[in-house]
């Protein structure tokens, strides 16, 4: 038990069969509980105004994507149900129940952005060739698929410059929490390529959301977006977002021809 009221800090250590020791530490409010009530809803209502002016500088195409991964709407109606409730109240019972939901309830306390660049180099093992050849319609031996992985790689490398860059976004609680990311892909060619050239990216269409209509097209379980030429250092651009994190040397992505236009 605590003397006085404020705000104090226990830590908890508890050590397994292993020898192995496990700390967390964990904030307890001692006062009248009237009063932390009202302190909690104050400093809520605090960080989601700060939630809600983050929000703003979100670019209006992926604005949507991340106020649905927050789901800001949601826990304003509850903290606005505990506040009516609170100021229903009158006994320390009540204001206890209701300090119980108000830790139950997940307040993020600030939105951030993470930016990181790189040249991409294509992974092979992160090259599937058989949905582009099922959208290209050709007829290829199976056995050849890992042959095409390498001339992939090989292809962009000499012939294009990829430069990407990913901006994620996270949630700050006690923890981070990554929530979605978005990629910029700056595409250009060190040659003219008059015929038609794919950018693959291996993820649903469902599960991407692009800043403007590439006339993208869903393949099975991978998304295509088909360049009808590039040209010498005319830079083309593609950005999407996803709901999740991933590490820009393993984005699953690669642009090449149709596999009858790889060097032999």
């Amino acid at each position: 038990s605590y003397s006085k009221t404020g705000t104090y800090t226990l830590k908890l250590s508890v050590e397994d069969e292993d020898g192995l020791t496990y700390n967390k530490e964990f904030t307890i409010s001692v006062g009248n509980p009237k009063e932390i009530v009202n302190s909690t809803i104050k400093e809520y209502n605090e960080k989601i105004r700060n939630i809600t002016n983050q929000l703003s500088l979100v670019p209006s195409w992926v604005k949507p994507l991340i106020e649905k991964q927050i789901n800001l709407s949601t826990i304003e109606k509850e903290l606005g149900d505990l506040e009516k409730k609170y100021q229903a109240a009158s006994s320390d019972d009540s204001y206890i129940e209701i300090m119980s939901a108000l830790q139950e309830l997940k307040v993020p306390t600030s939105l951030k952005i993470i930016d990181e660049k790189m040249d991409f180099l294509p992974n092979p093992e992160n090259i599937n060739p058989s949905y582009l050849i099922e959208f290209t319609g050709e007829k290829i031996d199976a056995e050849e698929l890992e042959k095409y992985k390498e001339s992939i790689a090989s292809w962009v490398t000499e012939n294009i410059n990829i430069e990407i860059e990913s901006k994620t976004y996270v949630l700050y609680y006690k923890e981070v929490v990554p929530i979605a990311s978005v990629f910029i892909l700056k595409i250009k060619p060190k040659k003219d390529f008059l015929k038609e050239t794919y950018l693959v990216i291996d993820k649903n269409y469902d599960e991407i959301k692009f800043k403007e209509n590439y006339k993208e097209k869903a393949v099975k379980d991978v998304t295509i977006i088909t360049f009808s030429e590039l040209k010498q250092d005319e830079e083309k651009t593609i950005e999407f977002a996803l709901t999740e994190k991933i590490e820009l040397t393993e984005l699953p992505v690669f642009i090449s021809p149709a596999v009858s236009q790889l060097p032999s």
